[in-house]
């Protein structure tokens, strides 16, 4: 939180544009560069990037109201009453919902509309249904005040008393201290204490904004019909087929000893499997048990405890408003997820848009080149006619390039410039970027999902961009973050760390690093294409898992 001494909202009837023309040029440019839509490949006039911020704080609170938590929403409330508070929140400034102008604190117009809404009780309900549904998902069954404590944390204020009438409200049960997600938990409950049952003490939290993304699509649904599909094939009977898939999901979400308690299933309801079947539906049932929440485990995903997991990708935040209700033009996505200033591809661009934006996309993923080997890669792959000169130009037009004799090289980094050559130059090719145009679109994910993740932990800005440089670079592991939230002063207890860690663990895989030659970790631990390695041998690459479900995908 950021600390105000008896902060009080400026009576100033102002419209977010309003506000946007009273920043500077440097508060304009630092919030234009932060937001979303902050990567156009043209220079933009200074209208053109506030219609953009405009476009966005909008959209971004229509999407973002539902996961305040309780805290920020009673400092909204107090603020627009006219109430003094002794601190803001820093995601309620780090969003543009309310602007800091000459030491004065301003919610624009829009916001205070748009909050007249989402304060509606049905809105509030809505929140706290999503949240108990979640937990509930993810556990089977909690002891209540362990589900007080855990929406407590996730940002919601409930008593018991209303756990009580929303588990009325939405067909949950309540039996004694226990709150079940359905009958199915209440029957298995009876044969198998689930709060014994489950593995340790420690749940998994969930922010709202993670509540919000496991609800985008009914995984429970989803599966249930893929798994329908498949034993559709050896099972006729239309309530046999449904008996056995329900009892096949559960088995998954309960965890334990899923893969036996399933085959005895399949052999007790003389199932016959074809080979085919079969694999279909061991594939599909592991892929399910890595990306659904496991009972046993307290609500964590299994990718999250055990490293040789990965998750499938997460959702957008188009997703998210999809499940709230908003349309494409609720929102004019177009302008503010799309970025309607990268509409043109790289193919299209003058020559010399085409030399500037392949010498940042080189730089982007190398951090430092030999100007030779950069002058090579873009004549010879991209058949663009650059010389020394140009690159030179370049560098000395903007604040982001330098250069020093026969190499070019990103702004900051100038005392690890020698490690990194050392390494670089180990290794005998650079990554060729085929189709710039998808490498900016991958980039953007990568930067994304590593803000995104820091954020669950309290680390936003600068201090996420510490992390982000280190895990481009490729200096990144648990001893360096340990280092980065020392000098930054962040505390994070060791378990919370390591947490982080595994979090980051699959970007880091797929991120395009500078010591790698622009090359992701995964790409260059794939085996060579010449080697025979059994399918389900395990797969070279050290990651503890087979080859068919690895590298050899």
């Amino acid at each position: 939180m950021t600390k105000e001494n008896n902060v009080k909202l400026k009576e100033k009837n102002m419209t977010i544009m309003e506000c946007l023309d009273k920043l500077d040029k440097k508060e304009l440019e630092k919030l234009y560069k932060h937001s979303q839509v902050g990567h156009s490949k043209r220079k933009l006039s200074i209208e053109e990037k506030k219609k953009s911020i405009y476009t966005e704080v909008l959209a971004k609170f229509m999407l973002l109201s539902m996961i305040l938590s309780d805290e920020e929403i009673k400092q909204l409330d107090d603020l627009i009453n006219g109430k003094e508070i002794n601190h803001i929140s820093e995601n309620l400034q780090n969003y543009n919902f309310i602007f800091k102008i000459d030491n004065e604190f301003i919610i624009p117009k829009e916001i205070k509309e748009a909050y007249s809404i989402f304060q509606k009780e049905e809105t509030q309900n809505s929140r706290k249904n999503i949240a108990i549904s979640t937990y509930l998902k993810m556990n089977g069954v909690l002891e209540i005040d362990k589900l007080v404590e855990l929406l407590n944390i996730s940002g919601i204020n409930i008593a018991k008393k209303d756990i009580t009438k929303i588990a009325k409200e939405n067909d949950f049960i309540i039996k004694k201290n226990k709150i079940y997600f359905d009958e199915i938990a209440v029957t298995l409950d009876k044969h198998i204490d689930l709060i014994t049952f489950k593995n340790d003490k420690v749940y998994k939290e969930v922010s709202l904004l993670e509540m919000l993304q496991m609800s985008i699509k009914d995984e429970a649904h989803n599966y249930l019909e893929k798994l329908s599909n498949i034993l559709s094939k050896v099972i006729k009977k239309k309530d046999k087929l449904s008996f056995c898939t329900g009892k096949i999901y559960l088995m998954i979400c309960l965890g334990g000893n899923y893969e036996e308690n399933i085959d005895n299933l399949i052999q007790n309801n003389n199932i016959k499997l074809t080979k085919k079947v079969e694999k279909d539906l061991y594939d599909l049932i592991e892929k399910i048990y890595i990306n659904t929440p496991s009972w046993e485990l307290n609500g964590y995903y299994p990718y999250e405890l055990y490293d040789e997991y990965e998750p499938d990708e997460s959702y957008s935040e188009k997703d998210i408003a999809n499940v709230l209700g908003f349309t494409e033009d609720d929102l004019d996505f177009e302008d503010f997820l799309e970025d309607n200033y990268m509409d043109d591809e790289f193919d299209v661009l003058s020559e010399e848009e085409q030399k500037m934006l392949a010498i940042h996309t080189y730089l982007t993923i190398n951090g430092v080149m030999r100007v030779e080997k950069l002058l090579d890669i873009i004549k010879n792959h991209h058949n663009l006619n650059i010389t020394k000169k140009e690159i030179k130009n370049l560098a000395n037009s903007g604040d982001d390039l330098k250069l020093t004799k026969d190499i070019i090289y990103i702004d900051g980094f100038e005392e690890e410039i020698p490690e990194i050559l050392k390494i670089k130059d180990q290794i005998n090719d650079y990554k060729i970027i085929e189709n710039i145009d998808e490498f900016w679109d991958e980039y953007d994910y990568q930067i994304e999902k590593i803000e995104e993740i820091c954020s669950h932990y309290n680390i936003y800005e600068e201090d996420a961009e510490t992390i982000k440089s280190a895990i481009m670079v490729g200096f990144f592991n648990e001893e360096m973050l340990s280092t980065i939230l020392e000098e930054l002063d962040i505390k994070l207890p060791l378990k919370k760390q390591n947490q982080l860690s595994k979090e980051l663990k699959p970007i880091i895989k797929n991120t395009r690093t500078w010591m790698l030659n622009g090359y992701t970790p995964l790409e260059l631990s794939k085996p060579n294409k010449k080697e025979k390695i059994g399918r389900n041998e395990k797969c070279p690459c050290g990651s503890g898992k087979k080859y068919k479900q690895c590298c050899g995908k």
